[in-house]
């Protein structure tokens, strides 16, 4: 016997053996221990023996009457799901070197405070995943988790990729929200990243840059439709991203005894701005608008970085060349 060590970081890797250990066997033969070591610290793994264990089992040297080679299991991290038959050392479960999701047969759980895999995984029919009451589970964008057994979910669930089938017990299930352009309420916050409930109403916001107001909202990730800035979330994480447009603002005119002349405009729009034309009075002279009643702020015109509603004053003086009667 000699040892053997085990190390698998990703993919998706199935060892199913009839007669021996799926996964790191430790053997004594011939005088000789053996010992197995598997680490195992992401993908999705299925190991499983018809005779033995999924993962890890000694196996005695019974001719030669000495003891059994043994195989120390780990994960270390919430990267792996690992689908066994059995798993022959469970020194981990107490010992916090078991992390990430665990099935042995047809039930198993998260292990370790919180669980975020990265390779997608199917939990069959007749398959129990229980997530306890202070974990989380986390599937990361790009990432499908598809259940056709039970999730039976006590703690949360927050879903960047895709989360098909249902789930039971806590409603706790968060689908990623990103809104660009805006805010929206009510949401919660993990790890940095905003996050709904599927089937509440969302409350957006637009923070407009100065001059633009929104136009309409677009989503993106599912068939949404956003309404006097609302819309229910699906159960499928989305974007929201609002399209601005420039404002267009009003123009009132105070004539003071005058009259509008055709060319003035009676609103603008920001970015584009106006061109102002005289005003007339019939034995005055027009010396131009002003911004207030006072007539102490002249504008000769709108420009292209004015904003808000405008009301402009005419400012007259009496026409030299004409005979004023009192």
């Amino acid at each position: 016997g000699g040892d053997a060590y085990v190390t698998i970081t990703g993919g998706t890797v199935t060892a199913i053996s009839n007669s021996f250990t799926g996964i790191g066997g430790g053997n004594a033969y011939q005088g000789k221990g053996g010992d197995a070591y598997v680490t195992i610290t992401g993908g999705t793994v299925t190991a499983a023996s018809l005779t033995t264990t999924g993962i890890g089992g000694g196996i005695s040297d019974d001719e030669e009457g000495y003891g059994d080679g043994s195989c120390t299991f780990r994960t270390d991290n919430g990267n792996a799901v690992i689908f066994a038959s059995s798993i022959g050392d469970q020194s981990g479960k107490t010992s916090g070197v078991w992390g990430g999701i665990i099935l042995e047969g047809d039930s198993g759980a998260i292990y370790g405070s919180s669980a975020a895999p990265i390779e997608e995984f199917t939990i069959k029919d007749g398959v129990t995943l229980t997530i306890g009451a202070t974990q989380t589970l986390t599937i990361p964008e790009g990432m499908t988790v598809t259940n056709e057994g039970t999730i039976d979910n006590g703690g949360k669930i927050y879903v960047d990729g895709t989360l098909n089938g249902t789930v039971s017990g806590s409603d706790e299930v968060y689908y990623h929200l990103t809104v660009v352009g805006g805010t929206a309420a009510p949401t919660n916050s993990y790890n940095g990243k905003t996050y709904a409930k599927a089937g509440i109403e969302i409350t957006l916001t637009p923070t407009a840059p100065a001059g633009y107001e929104i136009v309409q909202w677009n989503v993106s990730g599912a068939d949404v439709t956003v309404n006097g800035n609302k819309f229910t979330m699906p159960g499928k994480a989305i974007t929201v991203t609002a399209q601005f447009g420039p404002c267009s603002y009003g123009i009132d005119y105070e004539l003071n005894g005058g009259t509008i002349n055709s060319g003035n405009p009676t609103e603008y729009v920001y970015g584009v701005g106006a061109t102002l034309a005289d005003a007339t009075r019939e034995n005055y002279l027009f010396e131009g608008w002003y911004t207030d009643a006072a007539l102490t702020q002249p504008i000769t015109g709108i420009g292209t970085e004015q904003t808000g509603d405008l009301t402009l004053f005419a400012k007259w003086s009496l026409d030299p060349n004409h005979t004023h009667v009192y």
